[in-house]
């Protein structure tokens, strides 16, 4: 995957998932089934192993987007609001 594209950072217990909608990285799949296939299990084991979640771009500023996705994920299992979503420094935190 381009990293202009896509970063996918995993770094002790600080993790970072960025993907771009529309942009398949030449696999054949929908948006929908790439959210399921790379991000979901991503997001299921930052969760799952109690690591820290932080955006890059506030998820809430870019509407149909990965990282709204993301985060309605993460409210979803965590049953979390929006106002768990905390800007610290340059980055969203998930609190």
């Amino acid at each position: 995957m381009p990293r202009s594209d896509a970063e996918h950072y995993l770094q002790g217990s600080f993790i970072i998932v960025d993907f771009q909608k529309g942009k398949n990285f030449g696999y054949r799949l929908t948006d929908l089934e790439m959210f399921d296939y790379f991000n979901k299990p991503v997001l299921s084991d930052a969760i799952s192993s109690g690591k820290t979640i932080k955006f890059s771009h506030n998820p809430l500023a870019y509407p149909d987007s990965f990282l709204e996705q993301e985060w309605e994920y993460i409210k979803n299992v965590l049953r979390l609001t929006d106002s768990n979503l905390v800007k610290q420094g340059e980055f969203w935190y998930v609190k």
